[in-house]
């Protein structure tokens, strides 16, 4: 897809994409969701995805292929929130999340719950997980969570991670684990500086641990139209030639939604955010069968 200039968007049928420079993630990988600072848009990014290729695999009602999202982020109000986790039927001893995982307790395929979206499965959190940080260093930690996803008998077409708002030993093991990541970003002076030290563990983790590791997409959420997010966009857009661009619409919709706890693409999907992540996991995740 050709670069597309602000001021051809403003005078053509909206598209939340402004340069795709990335290749389609291909079934099977793992996707982590990044950004070191708050409140810009992960949880929603990662949940608005994995519900989206969900839907996709919906045949006559029924999935015909899993999508798995693991909450990294154990804070009130975490993407655990939004897809809870349905396991009313197993005695809470048994209702294994993520610290459990990377204590070794128990494998990611059980601590591995389906919710309310069908054909989408959570791993849960809790503030538990923040133990995974305290416990004494062993070598090889950071590879943790990456061996139980590759340890898992489960056949997933896609896994997220929703990484915390902080570069520490969760956020390490997490990008660890992922084969690529994507970057929502809201748009403000601090929040684009934060990219900065994001970028420097980014560089040293691929250089040590991941060589192999790509930047999918760079999102712009809750967009304004303003000169600073035209700035901030066309700097974004220097700085990561090989990703795709895109952004989404501010909307009350999707803080509505997850009040509701529930995905914006339940709870309002034709409202102009749901219509934006749509298409962003449309071009992200081509396999024949996006609507």
């Amino acid at each position: 897809m050709e670069e597309v200039s602000m001021t051809d968007q403003a005078t053509r049928a909206h598209t939340a994409i402004t340069r795709h420079g990335s290749q389609p993630i291909e079934p099977g990988r793992t996707t982590a969701v990044i950004n070191q600072k708050g409140g810009q848009g992960k949880t929603t990014t990662t949940v608005e995805k994995a519900t989206r290729l969900a839907q996709r695999g919906m045949k006559e009602g029924k999935p015909t292929r899993r999508v798995r999202v693991i909450d990294g982020d154990g804070q009130d109000g975490s993407l655990t929130a939004i897809l809870i986790p349905q396991w009313q039927d197993t005695p809470p001893a048994e209702r294994w999340e993520l610290a459990d995982v990377m204590l070794g307790r128990c494998t990611l395929d059980q601590a591995t719950w389906p919710t309310i979206v069908p054909g989408l499965d959570v791993v849960p959190s809790s503030e538990a997980v923040n133990q995974f940080s305290r416990v004494a260093t062993d070598p090889g930690r950071e590879w943790t969570l990456h061996e139980a996803i590759e340890d898992s008998k489960r056949d997933y077409y896609a896994t997220f991670i929703d990484c915390p708002p902080d570069l520490d030993e969760m956020t390490l093991a997490a990008l660890v684990a992922a084969d690529g990541i994507i970057i929502p970003i809201k748009i403000g002076g601090l929040d684009f500086k934060g990219l900065a030290q994001l970028n420097r563990t980014l560089a040293k983790v691929r250089k040590r641990l991941r060589p192999d590791q790509v930047t999918h997409a760079i999102i712009v959420t809750q967009r304004q139209q303003n000169g600073l997010t035209d700035d901030v966009i066309d700097q974004l857009l220097a700085d990561f030639p090989d990703a795709l661009h895109a952004t989404v619409r501010a909307t009350i919709r999707v803080g509505e939604a997850g009040f509701a706890e529930q995905p914006v693409l339940l709870f309002a999907p034709e409202c102009t955010a749901a219509v934006d992540y749509r298409e962003i996991a449309d071009v992200l995740f081509v396999d024949g069968e996006a609507a």
